[in-house]
């Protein structure tokens, strides 16, 4: 059995219009997001629903047996408590889930099993009662009116069973009959049960210090991990008790653990303390809780995990927790290789559990809107995960790499953008960059522009750079025209309408033909006298007003047309572009002394690199503005 779809309305931050709705689901379905954005709504959502699919059975808790409660109005999304919560589940069954069931074709039950199909949609309504800290139950009864609180249905929608008075051809019998009605209950009541009895919830806080109470939920908190090992290590069957040795076996590979290292055996002492401690390789014992809260935390794990004898469908609450990075990611690979009778839906803040998916596994990324309503989108191209660590406030500067990378043409360029953006931040302080960790600069050399890209992530030809893929958040700084070049100019163009589907990358162009036409005339004028003192001493540079739209070293030129800058043919344009850099470091340096302003995309530029710096405050901007518009 495997959960395909799951809709959740009106619960906590889901809306009762939009609600959540986790669609195409896999066997490892990761639910990611910052604090407050909703993940742990699925994990109490199915406990619910379990709860519910026990009381429809007739099970009654003893005293003290812990219970889950619906006492306020804050379960329902802004306390809109007259309205029902819905939860709806799509499960795949296969042939050996049928006949688990045990449902045979005769009077007011379904006439074959075959049809019921290989998907069955079950919707689980649930009323709030006038008892305070009632237990939900679905035969619930306002004005002695039967309400329809569990309904399944086929994919087809070709029946349809009701709690409720059923009316369906589907049935043998008197339809309207109350032997139909109860009947249909009874179907509809195993088919859930059949469901939800494969639901484990793992709880965020685990630890073996829990004291074990009787509980309605299959709930892994550490609290039976003790009595399990116990279990195994008494029984008298020695593949039970072998099972001990694999569970070990693999912690032993999820912690890389080698040779005397390797842990070998676990013991629990006997009586009132029942400590569980592990032996290693040189017959030393260890408590299990003094090798830390994060071993302890991974044995918990893996002992109830790999102890299910049944395939089962877990929810996990944040696995992350007491792991290292590399730990938590092998503890995903490790459900991923060796655990694959399971189904996980898993909720957590970690980016790290995004390494090593692939495209079988599931990934949702919550975030919460301005009105307060938790949102879920599943992760389907490359920039969405970008998306995702922009929410999370993932920086590339903590893996000690740069933030954002500005494309550039060449080395000039480098010395105009990091002197214009440095002089922004001499007046502003807070809009002050560090080269290196907010950004850095990456040449791609004129022509080479036609192998940048940053259209399809997944694929694309193979002499392309994928620019989103050396960095996620990307600048180009291009001239206006491109110059008399056309094939630079298109694929300007080209870059503008790909960088235009992510949000993380810009395009920007000089307002002039190329970026040494923005400067002021003052600025070029003595830049120009400095870096070809004898060059250009004929020449009346004092007078010079350089226009937008033509190169300087030809408008220069044409300053004396009879007098020529060089011998050979094209040898002042050689050496003029031999000391671009150098024209634009003078020219940088009396920019920063007259206090000069920068163009006005420079400004645009800095404001983009620092979002980098903060991107879950700029994503989140995003997702209310895209939420007021919509």
């Amino acid at each position: 059995m495997q959960l395909i779809s799951l809709g959740i309305k009106g619960f906590m931050g889901a809306s009762f219009e939009r609600g959540l709705c986790l669609e195409n689901m896999g066997r490892v379905n990761l639910l990611i997001g910052p604090n407050n954005a909703g993940k742990s709504i699925p994990y109490r959502a199915m406990q619910i629903v379990h709860l519910v699919a026990r009381d429809a059975a007739g099970y009654t808790p003893s005293a003290g047996s812990a219970a889950l409660e619906l006492s306020s109005n804050q379960s329902w999304f802004k306390e809109q408590s007259k309205l029902p919560l819905q939860f709806n589940l799509v499960l795949k069954y296969d042939a050996s889930d049928i006949d688990q069931l045990k449902i045979e074709p005769s009077c007011a039950h379904f006439k074959t099993r075959k049809e019921l199909g290989t998907t069955i949609d079950i919707e689980v309504l649930v009323w709030k009662t006038n008892v305070i800290s009632a237990l939900i139950s679905p035969m619930t009864r306002r004005n002695n009116e039967n309400l329809r609180e569990i309904k399944f249905s086929s994919s087809d929608r070709t029946y349809s069973y009701l709690t409720g008075n059923v009316k369906s051809t589907n049935y043998e019998g008197s339809p309207a009959s109350e032997e139909c009605s109860q009947n249909a209950r009874n179907d509809a009541v195993r088919l859930l049960r059949s469901a939800t009895n494969t639901f484990s919830f793992v709880a965020s806080s685990r630890d073996l210090g829990r004291n074990r109470t009787e509980q309605r939920l299959k709930l892994i908190d550490g609290s039976s991990v003790t009595d399990t090992i116990i279990s195994h290590q008494e029984a008298a069957d020695q593949e039970i008790r072998a099972k001990l040795d694999y569970i070990l076996a693999q912690i032993n590979s999820v912690l890389s653990l080698t040779g005397p290292n390797k842990f070998c055996e676990f013991h629990v002492a006997r009586g009132a303390d029942r400590t569980i401690s592990i032996v290693d390789g040189r017959n030393f014992r260890f408590k299990l809780s003094s090798l830390g809260s994060g071993i302890e935390a991974l044995v918990i794990l893996l002992t109830e995990i790999m102890l299910e004898p049944r395939p089962c469908i877990y929810f996990i609450e944040e696995p992350e927790h007491h792991m290292h990075p590399g730990l938590s990611a092998r503890f995903i690979q490790f459900l991923k290789s060796s655990c694959s009778q399971h189904q996980f839906v898993i909720s957590t803040h970690s980016h790290t559990l995004l390494d090593g998916l692939d495209s079988n596994d599931r990934v949702y990324r919550f975030s919460k809107t301005a009105d307060g309503e938790c949102i879920a989108d599943q992760c389907k191209e490359f920039t969405d995960y970008h998306r995702t660590l922009d929410l999370l406030g993932v920086r590339a500067s903590s893996l000690l790499q740069v933030n954002s990378v500005i494309w550039v043409e060449g080395p000039s360029d480098i010395e105009y953008l990091r002197g214009w953006m440095e002089a922004i931040g001499d007046a502003d302080p807070s809009k002050r960059l560090v080269e290196n960790s907010d950004y850095a600069f990456v040449i791609y050399g004129g022509s080479n522009i036609a192998h940048l890209t940053a259209g399809d992530l997944d694929g694309g030809e193979s002499n392309q750079i994928h620019m989103l893929k050396i960095c996620r958040r990307a600048a180009l700084v291009a001239d206006k025209d491109g110059g008399e070049r056309a094939e630079l100019k298109d694929h300007v163009r080209r870059l503008k309408g790909e960088f235009k589907r992510h949000a993380a990358a810009r395009v920007f162009t000089t307002q002039n033909r190329e970026i040494e036409n923005e400067l002021p005339s003052e600025v070029l004028r003595q830049a120009l006298k400095a870096t070809f003192p004898d060059k250009l001493k004929e020449f009346p540079l004092d007078s010079f007003t350089p226009t937008n739209d033509d190169r300087i070293p030809a408008q220069i030129q044409a300053l004396k047309p009879g007098r020529k800058l060089g011998t050979k043919k094209n040898e002042w344009d050689a050496l003029y572009n031999q000391r671009k850099t150098r024209l634009a470091a003078k020219a940088v340096e009396i920019i920063k002394a007259g206090r000069y302003p920068s163009p006005p995309y420079i400004a645009e530029l800095v404001d983009f690199i620092l979002e980098g710096r903060e991107p879950e405050k700029a994503e989140g901007s995003k997702l209310q503005n895209a939420d007021g518009a919509g």
